[in-house]
């Protein structure tokens, strides 16, 4: 099923539902079909204040203030800090970041289904596996970090991403990298 997998790996759970999506394009549509259903969007606004009148809120940022019945806290790592305009928050959040290698479509056939390790409590563990568009995306690490806007890539993190996915695909050969990058997601003192 996947022979580039290493003569190491003794077990596997096979999920045929499992799938690989385009994440920045489900985003995209997303926020398409929203605007198409008449919701507006408020880009480069930051929230700097929150206040609940009833049965609606204001909500203040940098460029205006806004009236809502609902509002939806989807600041990532930065929902902590906005959740704080209302209430004192029930969690912390951990900043954590992690690097990807994006291969040539060249690499993409060498696995067909997400390649997980078993999670530790750093994360769900480095991934290889095939994307939408034919590439192989290998990653990510996990690094605490304190800024929520830390999105450096470094030689360290790479190096953890290449010996980690490694141990699950020998031959995965990331000098086909076409583009590396990291993102912070947000972590926090709640399991999930």
């Amino acid at each position: 099923m996947e022979p580039a997998l290493s003569a190491d790996v003794i077990a596997a759970l096979y999920a045929p539902s499992a799938a690989v999506i385009d994440s920045w394009g489900l985003c995209i549509a997303e926020a398409e079909v929203a605007v198409r259903n008449g919701a507006e969007l408020r880009l480069r606004s930051e929230v700097t204040g929150l206040a609940e009148h009833g049965d609606f809120c204001t909500i203040s940022t940098t460029t205006a203030t806004y009236e809502a019945r609902y509002v939806v806290n989807c600041a990532g790592v930065d929902a902590e800090t906005v959740h704080r305009m209302t209430a004192e928050p029930k969690f912390k959040t951990l900043p954590s970041r992690g690097a990807y290698y994006l291969l040539d479509k060249s690499s993409g056939d060498l696995v067909s289904h997400v390649i997980f390790q078993c999670p530790s409590a750093a994360g769900k563990g480095v991934l290889v596996a095939p994307t939408v568009h034919g590439n192989l995306i290998v990653g990510p690490n996990a690094e605490e970090v304190r800024s929520s806007t830390d999105r450096a890539v470094t030689a360290a993190a790479l190096d953890a991403v290449a010996t980690a996915a490694k141990k699950s695909v020998p031959g995965v050969d990331l000098r086909q990298s076409i583009r590396n990058f990291a993102g912070v997601r947000a972590n926090t003192t709640l399991s999930d």
